[in-house]
């Protein structure tokens, strides 16, 4: 984990949602010294104040580690839902089928 990343993430979404951190460390039943420890790279959180913290901001622990993932809602909004043909969808989610079979016939080697 980059520490570094981890705490500018932190920071960032708990800024987005007009928290102090205070308010944050008090909501993740953390102190807000270790917070700001947190936030700076100074300490290494537990598995569990890291899944505190993300719930508490509402977001993915993959977000907070700098992880690039597509939201669901992006998907079913941009792909599949609107601005679609049947047609569209229907290839769409055969697409799919095929590279979730593929990635499980590879894993099962």
């Amino acid at each position: 984990m980059n520490l570094k990343i981890f705490g500018e993430n932190i920071k960032k979404e708990r800024i987005n949602q007009k928290m102090t951190q205070e308010q944050l460390a008090e909501k993740a039943d953390i102190s807000s010294v270790f917070l700001s420890q947190i936030e700076n790279a100074h300490n290494t959180p537990s598995l569990d104040t890291v899944w505190k913290l993300a719930n508490v901001l509402g977001v993915s622990i993959d977000e907070l580690l700098g992880r690039t993932i597509i939201k669901s809602s992006y998907i079913k909004k941009e792909l599949l839902l609107e601005n679609r043909t049947d047609k569209e969808r229907k290839f769409i989610f055969d697409i799919t089928r095929t590279v979730l079979s593929k990635i499980k016939d590879d894993k099962l080697k």
